[in-house]
């Protein structure tokens, strides 16, 4: 994807459900359950036999109640495993589908670079986010199907916060290059992007910005694409999320234990799984020790998160702390950086 004349023939997407919890079909996961989890009979019925009462306030004094027919209840426990099963409910076709136009297309001796008429890789549903690694010829239709099939389903894609179309990771388009051998597939990817992946247009809201990526993108929270892509992703991280919290924990919160409890249990925790994304783009495989455990690894982000966290402990208590070769230490500093997430 980075050569300057080679252009994929296969490319990353990802979507994302709008307010899913809320709009998923309840008949339909009504009626996996007996089939599926019939051990959960007794507990489905008890939270929808009947529709769900939601309580909100209109003002000071006054509630108001909204009944809900659609959609798991608020605050209902099992809505992740529903959601998820009404997830496979739409997925299952899609995939068969996807599999019977590369069976097609390798019955007509186009066997794809994997020799198999391409095949969608690993076609992943995660709550309400959706990724694999779809034949470009294949894109439209997916985006169409997930469109189309999950309406009924309650599962409607949200374009707004999909913008998971990785075309490229060298910061260009591969369009103009496959539209000059292949008109009608360059306008099929277009389309697919113009779609499904934009932004909100402030100065025309009734047309939304089309986004095309082409350095790299979130899955499940970690940066797939270019190393500069995924050393800014990695450092806005940094920066933004565990910095920033740091200083706000010491701002607006006087007791020092809740201080640490907060950072130990919630800043602290938004970093360890980009752990092995630090070592994927920063370990040196040449000079690489095998008979040295992996928890001995110590790359830019694990320095960088030894150094937020001594920064943490001498804001919190009021002293500072020297590392190893001198002054006073503790044991919150690990002997094995990675060892310690």
């Amino acid at each position: 994807m980075n050569s300057k004349d080679y252009h994929p023939h296969a490319l990353p997407s990802s979507s994302d459900l709008s307010n899913m919890f809320n709009n998923i079909s309840r008949v339909e996961f009504l009626d996996i359950i007996p089939a599926s989890f019939p051990e959960l009979i007794p507990l489905i019925q008890l939270f929808y036999d009947s529709p769900g009462a939601v309580y909100y306030k209109l003002n000071i004094v006054k509630w108001a109640t909204l009944f809900t027919e659609e959609g798991s209840t608020q605050g209902c426990p099992l809505s992740p495993i529903l959601a998820s099963l009404v997830v496979v409910r739409l997925l299952e076709p899609i995939n068969n589908a996807l599999c019977q136009r590369a069976a097609e297309r390798l019955a007509n001796g186009i066997t794809h670079d994997d020799g198999r008429g391409g095949i969608t890789t690993n076609l992943l549903g995660f709550i309400d986010d959706f990724s694999t690694v779809v034949p470009l010829k294949d894109l439209l239709f997916l985006c169409q199907q997930f469109r189309d099939c999950g309406l009924s389903l309650g599962c409607f894609i949200n374009p707004d916060k999909t913008k998971r179309i990785l075309t490229s990771t060298n910061g260009k388009s591969p369009i103009p290059t496959i539209s000059s051998t292949n008109p009608g597939l360059a306008s099929d990817i277009t389309e697919a992007i113009a779609t499904f992946s934009t932004k909100p247009n402030k100065l025309n809201p009734s047309q939304p910005t089309p986004v095309e990526l082409t350095d790299g993108f979130q899955l499940l929270g970690i940066p797939v694409g270019s190393p500069s892509f995924v050393i800014d992703f990695i450092n806005e991280q940094l920066v933004v999320t565990t910095q920033q919290q740091s200083d706000t924990i010491h701002s607006t919160i006087f007791d020092p234990q809740t201080r640490l409890r907060l950072f130990q249990s919630c800043t602290v925790q938004k970093i360890p799984h980009l752990l092995l994304t630090d070592a994927l783009h920063n370990l040196n495989t040449n000079t690489l020790d095998t008979n040295t455990p992996f928890t001995r690894y110590n790359g830019p982000l694990t320095s960088a998160i030894n150094e937020i966290i001594s920064n943490f402990l001498s804001t919190l208590l009021c002293w500072g702390f020297y590392g190893r070769s001198g002054g006073t230490s503790i044991s919150a500093f690990p002997q094995d950086p990675a060892g310690s997430w």
